[in-house]
């Protein structure tokens, strides 16, 4: 099963990026050997996890738009998921999927797609704190360069405890200082009743249930339908898909329309999700 691990670079007082997004107080440091290093991670790397800032971050720096060619250098065949409530840009020819949404909505395809590889949460900060939230978060490896910010982007806007990391390894890297940590599950107290915020499932729609809705004159083939269990027992669903003309376009989010079909789709694949639940006890 594929480990999900926050893996970045920070300031010796927390700070991820500066308040405008810029990483000029890394870029500074004479790197010595720590691109070897983040090669030798990446060979443990199936997929890759963004927010919008760092994906736009990445556009800028590299001009990956005008030199696309740049990202296979970079990050291979790798798909990268990339979180955001609005339209980006897509490198030409990479695996780039724009979700939006709640981290738990996505689990499934983002291990799916990293297969029997790790998951890097590349940032920002608080979207590896969702996935703390979301008790989906493994590993934390932090390389602490030799610099401080007045101010700017925590590395990880969340409070836990020492109870939820154990620190598994530390070394020097040329100018930085390396901490890699083992994110621990807090165990409820048995007398507590666990708090259960939604749980989600992933539904392929039948070929013959299938339809096409468009965005910005594009047309999308509707392929899965993401269905949560709220809190209050209720079922909101959500319909993902990909684009008509072909190529990696962003998996894309759309209203369920009300079809009796779909409403009948949705309810009998809930009912098999309660019984594998409750086959796995």
């Amino acid at each position: 099963m594929p480990q999900t691990i926050y893996y970045a670079a920070s300031t010796l007082n927390g700070f991820l990026a500066s308040t405008d997004d810029s990483l000029d107080w890394l870029l500074q440091v004479p790197q010595d050997n720590a691109l070897g290093a983040a090669d030798a991670f990446m060979e443990r790397v199936g997929v890759l996890v963004e927010g919008s800032a760092t994906y736009e971050w990445m556009l800028r720096e590299n001009d990956l738009l005008n030199h696309p060619e740049r990202w296979q250098e970079f990050y291979g065949e790798r798909p990268t998921f990339v979180f955001t409530s609005r339209e980006l840009p897509l490198v030409p020819g990479a695996d780039i999927r724009l979700i939006s949404g709640e981290v738990g909505q996505h689990l499934a395809a983002i291990s799916e797609a990293a297969g029997d590889r790790d998951i890097w949460v590349v940032g920002g900060g608080d979207l590896a704190g969702q996935f703390a939230d979301a008790g989906a978060l493994d590993e934390i490896i932090v390389t602490i360069a030799p610099a401080t910010l007045a101010q700017g982007k925590p590395f990880l806007p969340r409070a836990l405890s020492w109870r939820e990391l154990e620190l598994t390894g530390t070394r020097q890297i040329g100018r930085f200082a390396e901490l890699s940590y083992a994110v621990r599950r807090e165990e409820a107290s048995v007398d507590e009743e666990p708090q259960v915020s939604a749980l989600a499932i992933n539904v392929q729609i039948p070929p013959a249930l299938r339809w096409v809705d468009t965005r910005r004159d594009r047309s999308f083939e509707l392929q899965t339908i993401n269905v949560r269990l709220l809190p209050d027992g209720t079922l909101a669903a959500k319909a993902y898909g990909r684009p008509v003309e072909g190529g990696r376009g962003g998996y894309t989010p759309f209203a369920v329309p009300d079809r009796p079909e779909l409403t009948q789709l949705i309810s009998a694949a809930a009912d098999q999700a309660g019984r594998l639940w409750a086959s796995h006890r």
